[in-house]
């Protein structure tokens, strides 16, 4: 090995110690696991099967809000069991969990997914619908869109998240925040069961904006993996953790 080479091995174990001694080992996954590599994210302005980030997270709603909660509904499930309701299509939704933690905040489920799926999951997030019951007062201004309205509605909730983490058979996702998406108006038909957790549902179709912090994992290896996400905004916190089962 010539000088210029033995310099350069130098320089990146150098650089190692430096990392090792000032930031401890998480240093190293940051380094080996960018926002590209492993964990497999894909980024947030890339097309999946022709939709965004943006248009995902309306699917995601329309997929989760037919499902009556008492089933129970992906997110009020303890163990994964309904993992699979209203699965289709090449993306494989999971969820997080409802405003209603009773039981707690923090769930631990087991899902099988056939292989070859795209897999597509909030870390945290809302749905800012509409009309709510005139009580409410909750309309646009004269001149306003009604998308401007519920986008900037639910800009107000979202912005307060304090606390976003994802991890992927142990290695971290780098920097959760960059992947806020906000959807285009949308229409749906959410269960009537939902009220307890909306009030603005009203069983009859309705529109909304949907919002939050979303990954897209490309396909997982077949066997066993495991996922881990958490988010806080003010009093609600949301944390699962998924063991896996990529199935051949």
């Amino acid at each position: 090995m010539n000088r210029k080479k033995l310099r350069a091995v130098g320089l990146v174990l150098g650089l190692i110690v430096v990392a090792l001694f000032f930031f401890g080992p998480k240093a190293l996954i940051r380094v080996a696991y960018g926002d590209d590599g492993k964990p497999k994210v894909v980024p947030l302005h890339t097309k999946i099967f022709d939709l965004t980030y943006d248009e995902w997270a309306a699917r995601w709603w329309q997929w989760l809000l037919p499902i009556p909660p008492n089933t129970p509904a992906p997110t009020l499930d303890t163990t994964g069991a309904e993992c699979d309701l209203g699965q289709s299509g090449p993306v494989w939704f999971l969820a997080g969990t409802s405003s209603d933690t009773s039981g707690g905040h923090a769930f631990t489920r087991s899902c099988t997914i056939p292989t070859g799926k795209y897999i597509f999951f909030p870390i945290i997030n809302i749905v800012d619908d509409w009309p709510c019951p005139p009580a409410f007062n909750f309309n646009p201004d004269p001149g306003r869109s009604l998308e401007d309205f519920l986008v900037a509605d639910a800009d107000k909730i979202t912005k307060n998240v304090s606390v976003l983490e994802v991890d992927v058979d142990g290695s971290v996702v780098n920097h959760p925040f960059k992947y806020r998406a906000t959807s285009p108006l949308v229409g749906f038909t959410a269960d009537p069961g939902w009220v307890f957790n909306d009030p603005c549902v009203t069983g009859t179709p309705q529109v909304g904006v949907a919002d939050g912090y979303w990954i897209m994992l490309r396909p997982l290896s077949v066997g066993p993996h495991t996922l881990h996400f958490r988010g806080v905004n003010g009093s609600f916190e949301t944390e699962v953790t998924y063991h896996l089962t990529i199935a051949p």
